[in-house]
């Protein structure tokens, strides 16, 4: 077998295998009751897409059930910071 038909195989079984496996926003999980889940994420100039990105990072964030998350990159902090304070325990530290 030469090398590009097998690399094109293992390419289609890792994509194949990533799409059984992955989660996604309603299934997805981390930790448990008596785990302290910490996360960062670089969300890159929030809000890149206006309302639709607040959006969806608000829905992760809650569903992530995190007990600290780091946000990197936020472009407009009002925005960030009113998204916040709706659902979270706010704590900025700039």
């Amino acid at each position: 077998m030469n090398t590009k038909i097998l690399n094109k195989s293992i390419l289609l079984y890792y994509f194949i295998f990533s799409l059984i496996v992955a989660q996604d926003l309603s299934n997805l999980s981390f930790g448990d009751d008596n785990s302290f889940d910490i996360a960062t994420w670089n969300i890159e100039w929030f809000p890149k897409n206006g309302q639709v990105t607040v959006g969806y990072v608000s829905d992760i964030i809650n569903l992530l059930e995190l007990d600290v998350v780091a946000i990197q990159e936020i472009d407009n902090t009002e925005i960030f910071e009113n998204m916040i304070s709706k659902r979270f325990k706010l704590i900025l530290k700039y």
